[in-house]
């Protein structure tokens, strides 16, 4: 992201020298969203700055789609939180931005990029308690994307519509949307961390309706498939993922044989982040079972992964 931050400050200052008013915003857009991707709050900032010097250029050339692309990179910008001001504020000036892309990308006929700004208006609504508003927004992208045969932003949205009623506290509602979501994901072909996430949302919408004998079956079916492919980083996923359902099942000795088969998974694939967190997981575990030696064993064993993880960054 650095690289690519660092690309396209060149080629804007190319563009400026040449007076190449067209790309020089089409530049600021790229860094911008270069800056937005999980580099900070100052980077955000920063990315806030750019996309507003874009949204100028492109008002001037009276560029409806471009001037509707940039408002969505900073409705990313606030949705992840900008540096200053309150989150709440944050997510109504997200609001606002959306609602302004979706008009100029209506005037400009573009229906995917209509989708795209109600999913990011249903985003800011729902993140401000109008959830119901939000909701409505999110089902009418989930429309067209189908119309428009946009088989992957339809498998996001309904794993979006899916966590939002999860987080809502509607897993009966949350459960269907899961569910299609993953049978479109399966149906793509998508990686296994991308259907460990899915498999998480159906499987915490089944413990949420008492029925973790389902979820049991199949986060226990997946992990057996991973297995079977050889897929190591899919096995550690569903370990974890069966660590929740075994506690939801009330089998904490389960779980934490679970556990720590997917510590011994991480630490095969040198992933120190989540070995920390799996060492935690074995650490409360332990707890549970009256064993504090072996949980300040584990804890121990967590803080050191975490130091080496830092050392490594």
């Amino acid at each position: 992201r650095k690289e690519a931050a660092h690309l396209a400050e060149r080629e804007w200052t190319n563009f400026r020298e040449r007076a190449a008013r067209e790309g020089e915003a089409k530049m600021l857009l790229a860094l911008s969203e270069a800056n937005s991707i999980k580099r900070g709050p100052k980077k955000r900032t920063e990315a806030l700055r750019t996309a507003a010097d874009a949204l100028r250029i492109f008002r001037e050339l009276n560029d409806k789609r471009m001037q509707g692309a940039v408002l969505l990179v900073m409705v990313n910008v606030y949705l992840k939180g900008a540096s200053s001001g309150s989150q709440h504020k944050n997510l109504q000036d997200a609001a606002e931005l959306a609602r302004e892309a979706l008009s100029l990308f209506q005037a400009a006929g573009d229906a995917r990029l209509q989708a795209e700004a109600m999913h990011a208006l249903a985003a800011a609504r729902i993140q401000t308690g109008s959830f119901e508003a939000g909701l409505r927004h999110a089902k009418d992208a989930l429309r067209t994307f189908q119309e428009l045969g946009m088989t992957r932003s339809e498998l996001c949205e309904n794993q979006c519509i899916a966590e939002w009623f999860l987080g809502a506290g509607m897993p009966k509602q949350a459960l269907p949307y899961a569910e299609e979501a993953l049978a479109i994901g399966r149906q793509l072909g998508c990686d296994s961390a991308w259907e460990a996430s899915v498999l998480s949302t159906v499987v915490h919408a089944l413990i949420a309706r008492t029925d973790a004998e389902r979820a049991s079956k199949l986060a226990g079916g997946a992990l057996e498939r991973f297995r079977e492919d050889q897929d190591k980083n899919g096995e550690a996923l569903m370990l974890d993922l069966m660590v929740t359902v075994n506690l939801a099942l009330d089998n904490p000795r389960e779980a934490l044989r679970v556990a720590e088969q997917a510590l011994e998974v991480t630490k095969d694939l040198g992933q120190k982040k989540h070995e920390s967190m799996m060492q935690r997981t074995v650490a409360r575990l332990r707890l549970q079972l009256q064993d504090p030696e072996g949980a300040l064993g584990a804890a121990r064993a967590s803080l050191a992964a975490a130091q080496r993880l830092g050392h490594a960054e």
